[in-house]
């Protein structure tokens, strides 16, 4: 099939091709997801290279598991769930064994200007951050539902039961707590 014609095809269509052998089939999605899955990794992991390397783990497990997708779902889910996955299996398997940079890593996002609008870091791969364990219950839901769920303030206060005003004092004190472990654990703020 010509590559102007496989444009034209479904992402369905797509891997069903795909899972029939046609390789262009495979670099026309490759062609459309390659730039999402990678911002959503970047987005999720302070550490270019981590994002290089799972970036290429997604790729290599579609071509594994092509055989077991189903036709039934979208591709698109199917491969953000395999995204998700490989990334949660990341996080599981890594231990930061260098505190500073991962600490200095979180002090630039917690610096920066766009903190208020960039998503820390995954939601699983938080528990792994030693400066969140200084947050209470209540600052570190309002932390994960402000940067990593990416909820307006509005809709987080409706999750919490609390008003917007509360839930902004909240994320302000964790922020400060953040910083403060930061300093504890080497970082600089």
């Amino acid at each position: 099939m010509s590559d102007e014609k496989l444009s034209k095809e479904t992402d369905t269509k797509l891997m069903l091709l795909y899972q029939g052998g046609d390789e262009k089939a495979l670099e026309e999605l490759y062609r459309r997801y390659s730039g999402r899955v990678y911002a959503y990794l970047k987005k999720r992991l302070f550490n270019k290279d981590w994002a290089d390397d799972i970036f290429q783990q997604i790729f290599a497990k579609l071509h594994q598991t092509r055989h077991q997708y189903n036709p039934n779902y979208r591709f698109d889910q199917w491969i953000f769930v395999m995204t998700k996955t490989v990334l949660l299996d990341f996080w599981k398997t890594t231990e930061v064994k260098n505190k500073r940079y991962f600490s200095e890593s979180i002090d630039n996002v917690v610096n920066s200007e766009s903190l208020i609008t960039q998503p820390m870091v995954d939601k699983h791969a938080v528990i792994y951050e030693p400066s969140m364990a200084v947050l209470s219950s209540d600052q570190r839901a309002a932390i994960e539902l402000k940067f990593i769920d990416e909820l307006s303030y509005h809709e987080i206060a409706n999750k919490l039961g609390r008003t917007e005003e509360s839930v902004r004092q909240l994320i302000s004190r964790a922020i400060r707590k953040i910083r403060k472990q930061i300093k504890v654990l080497g970082g600089k703020t």
